[in-house]
């Protein structure tokens, strides 16, 4: 075994680059977040061959004096802490030193500075992690950093960087997050010479967000807050989904960040309220305002990722909220967007302001994410000092953006008299007749509906099967003999831990003297299945994620959908006029007629307008 000995200056700088820096996006993230810290209104990014060739980013902020755009490049040096303490408040983005000495050890780095009072601007240079040069540059106010050959210090990191059009999407997301975290800024992207984005300072949210999602997205207001954090944004509208993840956005104090549990739980929420087709997802950009002390920035070296102190207190806030407006959209149509006017999340003064919600009033488990260095819920609660502060900070921006959208604001809670509502579109149809044996035309006093049969009917008897069941405890049938458990070591421990919810379920599971675990009953209405498969589907439910409900009636849901989904017509079946007619007639009476159980719309109507339309009437 050699000897442990100190890791020369120049190996330090090049592992401080590889935990910062990933990919050419990494650069961006840091420098862009710099720009902002410094206080700057227009920031315009250049990168070339993706990023891998250049990166420059010029800001308008307040710039940096001599001596401190030498520190700046310093390991370990920053003006944002000066205590461990500070960790735990960080108002700002990131360690101006720390990012600047990382990318600076493994490319070739400018640097180009100046106060407003400056008489001259200073300009720094460092080759490949090498000395760094210091030169007098013309006083422009803000901030120059420019990165060229990025790794030219470490070659080995190029080969797991991805084709430039990857990398450049990647930059062009990054950016974008930005220019939706901060409407006040303007942001500029220029890619290998042309300009691929720009986003004017001033917009509000909604406005950034449609001139990102899919132009056909039609997008819910969301707003709530609670004792400890308050969220704002927006989500798609039921049936209005996109076939990808990249239209999902999520940031923490104006910080964009990942966050798989909440990812989770805001699909989850659609999946228990209007349903979604497994290959689709939501579109969403939710915003969280909470204190400094319940978060935790410092987990990832990137940033990238948070812990909360009181993750289920997100979690439910985020249900509650998209819960609401996913509700109150189910019987609207929306040509026009709620409103116009993205307002940051309002600081809470008490209690959840969602009221009347089902799901609001749900038991909720005991947190087990607090760190314990960090205070109680009580002692944050009792204190207004944070959001106090967050609010004078954050009220100029508001009303200016309020003031500058009221001109274009048109709030449509309820639907414009000339455009019928689902309930309108689906009631009084009158059958015409079956096409192909796979959908029903009908018409009413609006215009025709086609409506697929399959989901027609699927989403009748859901409701039907729904409401006969989510009232009724699930009775447990003895199996006539008792099912070995002949399972993994983990899944047995799982079912060992797992008892009272098993028994919830309308299982049961003993265990015989020599500590071996048999399946003794299983609920009435899945008696006819095979033992052996509902094993596996009860394991299955155990090992999955929490979800946005508590389990019973996320396993009553998930079952009443599969009985719906059997149950029901099938494309291919022959329908009677009169058969045709009692769907058609009991489709009104149910809670989302435009979508079934699984998120997939259920008719699409052509209104005699737009026949007129088309025959120039």
């Amino acid at each position: 075994m050699r000897d442990i000995q100190l890791l020369s200056a120049e190996v330090r700088d090049q592992i401080a680059a590889g935990e910062v820096v990933e990919r050419p996006a990494s650069v961006v993230k840091e420098l862009v977040e710099n720009s902002l810290d410094a206080g700057a209104t227009k920031v315009t990014v250049w990168v070339e061959k993706g990023g891998k060739k250049l990166i420059k980013i010029v800001d308008n902020g307040h710039g940096m004096t001599p001596q401190n755009a030498q520190m700046a490049i310093t390991r370990h040096a920053t003006s944002k802490i000066t205590t461990a303490a500070d960790l735990f408040s960080l108002g700002s983005f990131g360690f101006r030193g720390e990012a600047l000495a990382a990318v600076a050890a493994v490319s070739d780095f400018r640097l180009e500075t100046a106060t407003a009072t400056a008489e001259s601007g200073t300009c720094l240079t460092r080759h490949g992690g090498g000395e760094v040069e210091v030169t007098p540059c013309p006083p422009v106010t803000g901030t120059l950093v420019s990165v060229r050959d990025l790794f030219l210090t470490v070659p080995a990191r190029l080969q797991y960087l991805k084709a430039e059009a990857t990398e450049y999407r990647h930059i062009l997301r990054t950016l974008t997050a930005f220019g939706l975290d901060h409407p006040t800024v303007e942001f500029r992207l220029h890619h290998n010479g042309k300009q691929t984005l720009h986003l004017p300072a001033g917009q509000t949210l909604h406005q950034r967000l449609t001139a990102i999602v899919p132009p056909d997205t039609t997008l819910l207001r969301v707003e709530a807050r609670s004792q400890l954090a308050a969220v704002s944004g927006w989500v798609s509208a039921p049936g209005s989904y996109a076939r990808s993840r990249r239209h999902q956005w999520l940031s923490v104090q104006q910080r964009a960040v990942t966050d798989t549990r909440v990812s989770y739980c805001v699909r989850q929420t659609y999946l228990k309220t209007c349903g979604i087709e497994k290959h689709l997802h939501p579109v969403w950009c939710l915003q969280y305002a909470i204190d400094p002390l319940m978060v935790d920035v410092n987990v990832h070296p990137r940033k990238t990722e948070v812990t909360f102190a009181e993750p289920e207190e997100i979690w439910h806030l985020t249900q509650d909220a998209l819960t609401t407006a996913l509700t109150a959209a189910r019987d609207q149509t929306f040509t026009s967007p709620p409103s116009t006017v993205a307002h940051w999340p309002t600081p809470p003064a008490g209690p959840s302001s969602i009221s009347g919600n089902p799901a609001s009033s749900a038991p909720r488990p005991a947190s087990t994410g607090g760190a314990p260095a960090r205070p109680s819920r009580r002692q944050v609660a009792a204190s207004h000092h944070f959001w106090s502060s967050f609010a004078a900070g954050h009220t100029a921006r508001d009303t200016a953006l309020s003031q500058q959208g009221a001109d274009h604001t048109t709030p449509t809670t309820h639907p414009p008299p000339h455009e019928p509502t689902a309930q309108g579109i689906l009631s009084d149809l009158q059958f015409i007749t079956q096409l192909e044996r796979k959908y029903l035309l009908a018409s009413n006093h609006l215009g025709l509906v086609v409506l697929d049969q399959h989901a027609v009917h699927e989403r009748i008897l859901f409701d039907q099967f729904w409401a006969e069941r989510r009232q009724q405890d699930p009775t447990p049938q003895s199996l006539l003999t008792p099912h070995p458990v002949h399972r993994a070591p983990s899944e047995v421990q799982l079912l060992r831990t797992s008892l009272p919810t098993v028994a919830q379920l309308g299982f049961t599971v003993a265990e015989a003297p020599t500590g071996a675990l048999h399946l003794t009953a299983v609920p009435t209405d899945m008696a006819q299945h095979d033992a052996e498969s509902l094993l596996d589907q009860l394991l299955d439910h155990l090992q999955a994620p929490p979800t946005a409900e508590d389990p019973l009636t996320h396993w009553r849901r998930t079952r009443t959908e599969y009985r719906a989904c059997r149950a029901a017509v099938k494309f291919g079946d022959a329908l009677t006029p009169a058969a045709a007619q009692n769907l058609l007639d009991a489709l009104p009476h149910t809670q989302w007629g435009h979508l079934c159980p699984h998120g997939r719309p259920v008719y699409h109507a052509l209104s005699y307008h737009q026949l007129n339309a088309q025959f120039h009437r």
